[in-house]
């Protein structure tokens, strides 16, 4: 028998607001956005579910001299691992021994467009050095390592729109192996002129159209966004040691498939059939509600649900989180943060799986009903490439 897994502290920064309670009560509505212009050309700007301003809830984590050296993108990793330590009972503790697990797809592109546009107007002698360190991906994990002494295992995993689900699977297999008894697993994701042009690039932000055979679903055009988001996972003998609580147990993460660019549609139904059969079929009858991904293309969108329901049946409640957070890419522990909350006891909007998405809807049309206070959640992602993951969280 696999080694249990405890979830034991989370927290959330979304363009709801700086905490999960934020994002879970105001879920059903549609967010305030932000406009963020790509920095290529005329490109018109963009709308994005951005972060209120957090600078007080990071004061308390990082000093100002070190605020100062931090991306953006670090520090709101830092924010989020401390709430998520405090909410775990862990501030000021010993945690030399706790790791981190960082997913996010592109790292700091603001940093790394800082860095190469002072290269591009000075020259290679006459560049900022200071500004390099943040440009790599794995900067915020180090910073968090920095930050809270956290002596662990520390790595930055970076698969796209599955790199929180590859992070938390890491994470996980870390801590049923004995490898470590407590880590910090992060998913971030920041939205920037810079990361916006290369979406804008490579297609992805482009207005698609039925006659170009991929017609997006949501009438508002919201469809990217930013998110922090961290969990403390602890196993069992790390859990009895401290003889601390769980908000949940983590069952199980897998993931299938590419996530890469360019689209690769077709692939979409067998990836989530292909997870689903690795999570095995007595996992999936358990399953209760299902937080699912979002790709804003109808046509992918409709694969991933439909094959949802053939896997797991047509009744359950679903609740399609990207909707409102804008498309979270390497931000995508969001959806087991929620999962983990509708476990504990807590209750958000849904739909019925068994309601096919219309070709065009608007956002009230995502939400019909309240579920929560279930024994088991499943989380699940598809990518732009055809891959797909899913996460299986439990109650206590």
């Amino acid at each position: 028998m696999t080694a249990p897994v405890y979830i034991t502290g989370m927290a959330c920064l979304s363009g709801y607001g700086l905490t999960l309670d934020d994002l879970c009560h105001n879920l059903g509505e549609y967010p305030t956005c932000g406009q963020v212009v790509p920095a290529a050309g005329r490109a018109e700007a963009v709308a994005c579910a951005l972060l209120p301003d957090f600078k007080e809830s990071l004061a308390p984590y990082a000093k100002p001299m070190l605020r100062r050296k931090m991306s953006r993108l670090s520090k709101m990793a830092v924010t989020a691992v401390g709430d998520a330590l405090a909410a775990a009972g862990l501030s000021g503790q010993d945690n030399s021994r706790c790791g981190v697990v960082l997913g996010t797809a592109f790292g700091s592109t603001a940093q790394s467009a800082l860095f190469y546009g002072d290269f591009l107007d000075k020259g290679a002698m006459k560049v900022n050095p200071g500004y390099f360190p943040e440009t790599v991906p794995n900067a915020p994990a180090g910073q968090i390592s920095i930050i809270f002494g956290l002596q662990g295992p520390n790595t930055t995993v970076c698969q796209q729109a599955l790199s929180s689900e590859h992070a938390l699977a890491l994470a996980h297999d870390l801590l049923v192996t004995g490898m470590a008894h407590r880590l910090v697993v992060v998913g971030v994701e920041e939205m920037s002129p810079a990361l916006l042009a290369g979406l804008q690039a490579c297609g992805q932000l482009q207005r698609w159209t039925a006659a170009a055979g991929h017609e997006i679903s949501l009438e508002r055009r919201l469809r990217v966004g930013e998110a922090a988001v961290a969990l403390v996972l602890e196993s069992r003998q790390g859990l009895e040691k401290r003889r601390g609580t769980g908000l949940a147990r983590l069952h199980g993460v897998v993931t299938a498939g590419a996530a890469t660019w360019p689209a690769i549609y077709h692939e979409v139904g067998s990836s989530v059939s292909a997870v689903l059969g690795r999570l095995g079929s007595a996992a999936c009858r358990r399953v209760e509600v299902i937080v699912a991904g979002a790709s804003f293309v109808g046509r992918v969108d409709r694969q991933h649900v439909a094959a949802l329901a053939e896997h797991l049946g047509d009744q359950l409640p679903v609740i399609l989180p990207e909707y409102g957070t804008g498309m979270l890419m390497g931000a995508g522990l969001l959806r087991t943060a929620l999962a983990v909350h509708l476990v504990g006891g807590g209750e958000l909007a849904c739909r019925a799986l068994n309601r096919p998405l219309p070709e065009r809807f608007l956002y009230s049309d995502l939400y019909d009903r309240q579920v929560g206070r279930l024994d088991h959640a499943l989380a699940t992602t598809v990518t732009p490439g055809g891959g797909a993951g899913a996460v299986l969280v439990g109650g206590l």
